[in-house]
């Protein structure tokens, strides 16, 4: 609660970020990408208290 009484609303910022790469390959019937991303997200103002988070991920997909 904030002064006053008034009750707070907690709020979640989340922001993310990646890059892509597409391979060039010999044969044009396969295909291969490879996606790295990065979120962070951090809690404000929750009850009980939450940590912020951090997530690193790499991606690959593969066509044939």
């Amino acid at each position: 609660y904030e002064a006053g009484g008034i009750p707070v609303s907690p709020e979640r910022s989340r922001w993310i970020a990646g890059a892509a790469y597409w391979p060039r390959m010999r044969n044009a019937s396969l295909s291969a990408a490879f996606l790295l991303d990065y979120e962070h997200v951090t809690y404000r103002d929750f009850a009980p208290a939450r940590p912020g988070e951090r997530r690193l991920a790499l991606h690959m997909l593969g066509a044939f």
